[in-house]
This record gives structure tokens, sequence and C-alpha cells, in this order.
């Protein structure tokens, strides 16, 4: 790319890779916490680098290091929150290999708390200290892109996108909400999308929502982002007001696609998957939206 905003502002979108966490478990992996996906670092990394790899052979230009919740806080659960950098190196080590010269590497920087709990974000201080710790981590591991994804409350998003625009690399910033087009604290996304455009992002998404509320969200983006480019990688299912996970009619890879031609002819360009998708769901956005 001549660089990530200009290549999102042209005509074609630009692919991201789907679900890592869900993925691995599909292929046998299991999600035990404390830890969750980051164990496959060290326990199954060849699993790792082979669905990294099946991305890029699906069409993905974009793949994301599994750094997902690597912050020491929640390395601590399992005993290793010295070992940050070393399993940020290393997981970003195993996305670069996986796609050598055919993929950006993006890292992710997840919430610090429970992706669906806005009542666990730390403090100012504490999100302030801790996000600029991971940040550090992943530009010196030199990928190409930070992902601040998953944010469901507009203050730790804000807090982390400024640690990511710290490290003077590009980042895009996303954020989970509901079918109203509100984050899950209660803030509108077009406020939370206001408060960290001055950091100038390469983009700004929504991520981990059901594909059915993918369309509210796209409408604010698009009336909110200005110049700036926008995108969505939604799930395959949705969390039930139970608390139950829901698979929907998403999970098939052709008609998740169908949904994705219609946030590419509202004006997303950057366009992936999130929980539950797979790579062959990328392939299927590839055939249907570059060709």
């Amino acid at each position: 790319m001549p660089s990530q905003k200009q290549s999102l502002m042209g005509a074609n979108v630009v692919l991201l890779d789907g679900a890592t966490g869900t993925e691995l478990e599909r292929r046998g992996f299991a999600l035990e916490r404390p830890g969750w996906s980051a164990r496959a670092i060290e326990d199954a990394p060849e699993l790792l680098r082979l669905i990294h790899r099946d991305y890029v052979e699906a069409g993905a230009e974009i793949i994301t290091a599994n750094t997902f919740r690597l912050h020491q806080r929640n390395l601590a659960s399992w005993g290793r929150e010295d070992d940050d950098e070393k399993l940020v190196k290393r997981a970003v080590d195993l996305a670069r290999e996986a796609a050598g010269k055919r993929a950006l590497i993006a890292a992710s920087i997840a919430p610090i708390g429970d992706c669906y709990s806005p009542e666990q974000v730390p403090s100012a201080s504490d999100l302030e200290a801790e996000h600029s710790v991971l940040a550090g981590h992943l530009a010196r591991a030199g990928v190409e892109l930070i992902l601040v994804e998953t944010m469901v409350s507009s203050r730790e998003g804000l807090a982390a996108a400024k640690a990511a625009a710290k490290t003077g690399s590009p980042f895009v910033v996303s954020f989970v909400c509901g079918p109203d087009a509100r984050l899950l604290s209660g803030t509108s996304l077009a406020e939370a999308i206001g408060a960290v455009l001055p950091l100038n992002p390469t983009a700004v998404c929504v991520n981990c929502i059901s594909v059915a509320h993918v369309l509210a969200a796209l409408q604010v983006l698009r009336d909110s982002c200005g110049a700036t480019p926008f995108g969505v990688y939604a799930n395959t299912g949705e969390r039930g007001s139970d608390g139950v996970w829901n698979v929907t009619n998403a999970a098939e890879p052709a008609v998740y696609a169908v949904s994705a031609q219609r946030w590419k002819e509202l004006g997303a360009r950057l366009i992936g998957g999130c929980c539950g998708t797979t790579p062959d769901h990328i392939h299927a956005l590839k055939l249907s939206l570059q060709s």
C-alpha cells in the first residue's frame, strides 16, 4: 500500500482477516481461561501460524497477530505478566512468518477488562499506563498497523488510541455497539468517533457486532468520520439477553459476503470478520468485493 489511509480511500475494499480465537477453537484448541487464545502462542504455534497462512491464502491483505489481551494485568492471571513483550514478539513473528510479504501485519490492543463488560474499564491512570506499555511492545515488534479493537467504552477507546498514536505507528480504532448504534457503555457511536478523530487514525471501525446491527452503525460512521475511512468486521452470531451465543445465517460465508456488499455500497473500505468467521468467509469476501 502507498499508505493505509490512501488505499482505504480507493474504490476497492482492503480485506482484514477473520477470527483467531474462535478459529483456534474450531480447529480443536481449547480456549481455557486464564490465558484464552494467548496460550496458543506457546502451546500451539504451528496451528496459529497455519490459521494466519490460511487467511492470507483466502485473500486477507492485513493479518492480525494474536496479541489480543496481552496486557500485563491479563497475563498475571496465569503467572506470565513478566513475559508480555516476549509473547507479543512471538505472536507478531508467527503472523509474519505466515504472511511473508503477501500481507501487512497488524496487532491488536483489546479492552483490559471483559469485552462485554464496560463496568470493568479501569481508572484513567491505569488505562494510560497499561495501554501505553502494550502499544510500545507492538511498535517495537515492527507491526505495520496497530488495531485498537472491540472497545465497549469511549473512555477506554480514546486512551488506547492515544497510546497507539504516541508510538507513531498507523492505527485503527474499532468500537462495539448495539442495534441503537450506542457503545455497550451507553455512549453514542458518534460521540466515540468524535473523540478519536483528532488523533488522525487510519480508519475507524465497528467490530464484534451482529451482522443485523451493522447497517445502523455504518450510517453513523458515514455521517461522523468525514474524510477518515471506515469499516466493519462483524460476528457470525449474536449474544442473547441471557448471555447465550446464538449463531445466525451469517455463519454461511456466502450470506456474510452478500451482507458485506451492502457495507461496501455504504462506503466501508476496511472489511473483514470477527467472532465465528473463518478463512472461507474471507475468501467469499474477496470474490464478492474485489472481483
